[in-house]
């Protein structure tokens, strides 16, 4: 909800001209009752942030933390496992029929995509259309093949570099000096002063820094400048090193259905496995996240072993991924749109997490759907939509 403007600025306000627009307040999230925050951890983080630690140390302080802030929710007396996808989605069909609307059309990115899509398997008989923007499918294992899918990512930006002709000649060789900043900054450390406190920033502060920024196409064209930049010593973007406030974000929900309906369906081992043929701090940073540490001791139970599978459906879907996206790649956008028997699947070429809000081509491809979900839209501005041009 705390959203709200930037949804309704960003492809809402379209969709308000013919239709009603709904946004929903999921349980344990803000503003719901009881809300399943970690009261602190903005200022946990900031403490952690000015430290020079080792990366176990780091994650081991952040386990210590989310464990502790589980006891303070058990001893509230809160069921953790009642924060699930499917009894989310009974919310969703819940406030359809006190609404009163016959049927709905969804729209979900990331989580909201797996969510949109647990609806459409546990209540299709309110669903018109879906709209999966930023796909993350039950069968897909997303602790398991983050690692990969960030290098897959960030790899796209290499190539793209290297295949333009003025970023290349302005970063040559961006890879290698991606990976040189990262092994010098492991070496010895900077300390970054922002207003709101300090940053120490090594290695894998770095490449999460950077990480971050490949969910967004208009952050994703300074990438080759912030590094270039970094690999001289210099940080002039630095706000990008600040912590993220906290205080609206609901940990205990997130971990909830993360380790209910990720982890318990996942492996380590195998997330390392995966990773072992990555350069090493693809593995390190990405598959050795102390999120698996937090699953082994949250106690919201295991999910029934339909939801680490593929929904079938007849519901009329629009499946749209970027293909910088660092977290939900385009395979798992093609990967939902196999059973899903009328879906659409469109890849945009310029586009990360969240082509619908982010791309004019991606918003007028999802108007026309909701038009008519039956019929395939002209989706002739896709091959308008060129390269991003970095800086």
């Amino acid at each position: 909800m705390d959203d709200a403007a930037a949804y309704m600025s960003r492809g809402g306000s379209e969709i308000l001209r013919k239709r009603d627009y709904i946004m929903f307040n999921q349980r344990g999230t803000h503003y719901a009752e009881p809300f399943l925050a970690c009261p602190g951890r903005t200022e946990f983080q900031w403490e952690l942030a000015a430290q020079e630690l080792a990366l176990e140390e780091r994650n081991q302080a952040e386990v210590e933390f989310l464990l502790d802030c589980q006891d303070d929710l058990l001893s509230q007396g809160i069921n953790l496992s009642a924060y699930n996808s499917a009894e989310n989605a009974a919310d969703v069909n819940d406030l359809r029929v006190a609404l009163g609307y016959e049927q709905i059309n969804l729209y979900g990115i990331s989580y909201g995509s797996r969510l949109a899509l647990t609806v459409m398997r546990d209540h299709p008989q309110g669903i018109r259309s879906a709209i999966l923007d930023g796909v993350l499918p039950p069968q897909a294992n997303l602790n398991q093949d983050i690692a990969m899918n960030a290098y897959r990512a960030l790899n796209t930006v290499f190539e793209d570099c290297e295949a333009d002709a003025v970023c290349s000649q302005a970063h040559p060789d961006l890879e290698s000096t991606f990976h040189q900043v990262v092994d010098k900054l492991n070496a010895n450390p900077v300390t970054i002063q922002l207003d709101e406190g300090s940053v120490t920033v090594d290695g894998y502060v770095f490449v999460d820094t950077i990480f971050q920024l490949l969910y967004s196409p208009t952050s994703i064209p300074w990438v080759p400048y912030i590094i270039d930049e970094a690999s001289q010593g210099s940080y002039p973007e630095s706000s990008i090193f600040a912590v993220p406030d906290r205080t609206t974000r609901a940990p205990g929900m997130r971990y909830s259905v993360w380790c209910r309906e990720e982890a318990a369906f996942e492996s380590r081992d195998e997330a390392f496995a995966l990773a072992a043929e990555l350069p090493t701090v693809y593995g390190e940073f990405f598959a050795g996240a102390f999120d698996w540490d937090v699953c082994a001791s949250w106690e919201a139970g295991i999910a029934d072993p339909i939801e680490n599978e593929a929904v079938v459906s007849d519901i009329p879907a629009l499946v749209l991924s970027g293909r910088y996206d660092p977290v939900t790649p385009p395979a798992w956008g093609r990967m939902a749109a196999e059973t899903l028997h009328n879906g659409f699947d469109y890849e945009l070429s310029i586009s990360a997490h969240g082509a619908m809000r982010s791309n004019s081509c991606a918003l007028e491809i999802g108007l026309q759907f909701l038009d008519d979900p039956t019929t395939e839209p002209d989706v002739s501005c896709l091959d308008e939509l060129g390269s991003l041009e970095f800086r």
